[in-house]
């Protein structure tokens, strides 16, 4: 307001500003697309589109009873009216994004809730529209249909085809996010020709791009830097730029009709909020985060207002109150997004405590520059814990290897510095590799390990030991193509893996991998360790995607090969010897590999080795055969045996 042409007129709403600033609301939708949970937002958008319909009319239609009745608008005035007060703008979502919350069921509802509730009041403004120029008929909605069925396709099916084919093929950070950018703007483009509105196009061109831009990604975290440093504070400096402070002592018309709408507007988003709550189940701080995200306007408003009073459907009185209710309403959303967001965000980190969730020390064996930022990928996107520490490991067995060691540590360092969690490098010299990785291991207190694997048919000695001998968690990871373009993982998983009392362990990683990369999981299993998965894959606030095949045994750990599909990744889940899971064909792993999934990424996991595991597994095994004509109970038993075993350990 004190920049603007209202203010000290420092700037005005013309030029670079203008278009900077209407980049920046289609920032904000196109983030909230990306960073959603895909496979919640999958699941739960029933209750989006029902919640959406649900914000949309509770003040839409309290506003049209206002209008028509209180106001004496007229008929098609008022429906225009209550149109603009149903829709909302996601204006306090990059607050949401700061706390990290924006994977939680309730923002996956509300993100999903939104782009219904804007979808319905740009259609009602589409149908005035068409009113009033008298083209409303079945040509008009068969038009409006068809474009709209082929520019979901286009964003949908074509979009994801180009990215995806485009990083496989080019290795270079700034044309990916120059191809984001492009695909960004061309899919609003395509929503305004079609005339579903700008910020529809954006948001869908997120969710089309979800899959291959990972939160933890480099590409991730340079979208966040330029979104948040340029795009959309300059939209926030133009939303205030449009407020004219002497509009409030220039009459009582335009107050009394901005309070009125803001009243109105609260109230129908509150009743929503607490309708919502009772049906969804939602905590009292994340009730208020849903009302905080629904109560902002911008955008949508915006549009409705400026087109009907062009069209003369509205008075000056209206657009001004509109602009009034803008800033009173961006004003509460913020404090109160801050505080709901706060609230949650306490809320998860007392659960986490409540769980005894120790730090996590993940050690990168480093040795090769080509394939040690694959290593590093992983790594960073199979963090279970809120606290990592990630260390890259080179081992040197003499001093003239020293200056190898530092560039190797130099390059996954910068590598890593587009993540979030940092990396230490570490050269630790030793007699022989083996005995330099397990003398970190000790003195680290490591808890998983991820080494990289050639293409032979055979481990290498190192490996080998590392496998028999260290007690962490251990994953032998050999890549193909980028981590961003995998679409499934399928996991084979071996007979009496449910015995093993780290399951909880290595299921966690592949849960985190792909929640990252949005992903579906297909399980390889027997019909008693599916039953276990199924309750794991089933946690509430834990749930993932997950389809299930069985394998009776591991000989038939090769029917994975007849399913794969471009973009798979397989992932082999086995034990140590002398455990109760371990198979001796265990011992033929790699050449199968070699053999089978030449051509596809692979991660071979070891579970981590419990000295004490004998109880729990004779435990389970009573508890399978006592407990199976009741599911439920013995589920739920299962579970809590888990995590107090994690806990003990």
């Amino acid at each position: 307001m004190a920049v603007g042409q209202y203010g000290f007129g420092w700037l005005s709403m013309s030029g670079a500003v203008d278009v900077l600033a209407q980049m920046g609301i289609l920032y904000i939708m196109f983030l909230s697309g990306i960073e959603i949970d895909i496979g919640d937002f999958k699941r739960r958008f029933r209750q989006s589109a029902l919640l959406g319909v649900l914000t949309f009319l509770c003040p839409a239609l309290l506003a049209f009873v206002a209008g028509y009745w209180l106001l004496s608008m007229p008929l098609l005035t008022s429906v225009l009216f209550g149109s603009m007060l149903g829709s909302h703008t996601l204006m306090t979502y990059p607050i949401v994004s700061r706390y990290n919350l924006q994977r939680q069921s309730v923002i996956n509802i509300t993100v999903g809730a939104t782009m219904v509730a804007v979808t319905l009041s740009l259609l009602v403004l589409s149908c005035v529209i068409g009113y009033k120029q008298g083209i409303i008929g079945s040509s008009y909605w068969i038009r409006l249909s068809v474009g709209t069925i082929c520019f979901a396709v286009v964003v949908l099916w074509l979009f994801p085809m180009l990215a995806q084919r485009f990083i496989k093929n080019v290795n270079d950070p700034l044309l990916e996010f120059m191809l984001v950018i492009f695909l960004l703007l061309l899919s609003s483009w395509l929503a305004e020709w079609v005339g579903i509105g700008g910020i529809l196009g954006a948001f869908l061109a997120g969710v089309a791009l979800n899959r291959l831009i990972p939160n933890l990604s480099p590409l991730m975290n340079r979208l966040n830097f330029v979104g948040n440093t340029l795009f959309i504070p300059l939209f926030l400096l133009s939303v205030g730029m449009m407020i004219d402070i002497r509009m409030f002592w220039s009459g009582w018309t335009v107050v009394i009709l901005a309070l009125t709408m803001c009243v109105v507007k609260l109230s129908g988003k509150g009743l929503a909020a607490l309708i919502a709550r009772r049906w969804l189940r939602l905590s009292s701080a994340e009730t208020t985060l849903l009302f905080a995200l629904t109560q902002a306007t911008a955008a949508g408003t915006l549009a409705v207002v400026t087109v009907g009073y062009q069209m003369q459907v509205f008075t000056s009185d209206v657009l001004n109150a509109s602009v009034i209710m803008i800033l009173v309403l961006c004003t509460t959303a913020s404090f109160l997004t801050e505080h709901a967001s706060k609230q949650v965000a306490l809320q998860l980190q007392q659960r986490e405590l409540e769980d005894e969730q120790k730090s996590e020390n993940i050690l990168i064996a480093v040795s090769n520059s080509a394939t040690d930022t694959g290593l590093v990928d992983l790594a960073e996107l199979m963090i279970t814990t809120s606290r990592p520490r990630l260390t890259a490991l080179a081992v040197t067995t003499h001093p003239d290897e020293v200056v190898r060691a530092e560039r190797l540590l130099e390059h996954a360092k910068r590598h890593a510095s587009s993540y979030r969690t940092p990396l230490e490098g570490q050269i630790q010299p030793a007699a022989n590799i083996y005995n330099g990785i397990s003398e970190a291991i000790e003195r680290y207190s490591i808890g998983y390990v991820v080494v990289g694997a050639s293409s032979t048919a055979d481990y290498s000695p190192i490996l080998e030991g590392l496998i028999n001998s260290v007690s962490p968690t251990l994953d032998v990871y050999r890549g193909v193509q980028p981590l961003s373009t995998i679409q499934r993982l399928r996991v084979a998983v071996p007979v009496h893996a449910h015995l093993e009392a780290t399951m909880i362990k290595w299921f966690e990683q592949i849960r985190a991998l792909s929640l990252q990369l949005a992903a579906q999981v297909v399980f390889y299993t027997n019909s008693e360790t599916k039953v276990y998965l199924e309750a794991l894959c089933a946690r509430k606030g834990l749930q993932i995607s997950a389809r299930f095949q069985e394998m009776l045994d591991w000989e038939d750990v090769l029917m994975i090969a007849k399913d794969l599909r471009p973009n798979d990744m397989v992932v082999l889940v086995q034990s140590r010897p002398a455990t109760v899971s371990y198979n001796p064909l265990f011992e033929q792993t790699a050449s199968m590999v070699q053999r089978f999934f030449n051509d596809y990424n692979t991660l071979v996991i070891y579970p981590e080795q419990s000295a004490v595991a004998a109880d729990v597994n004779l435990y389970l095994s009573d508890t399978v055969a006592d407990n199976t004509a009741n599911r439920h109970r013995f589920k739920s038993r299962l579970l809590n045996l888990l995590r107090r075993r994690q806990t003990l350990e």
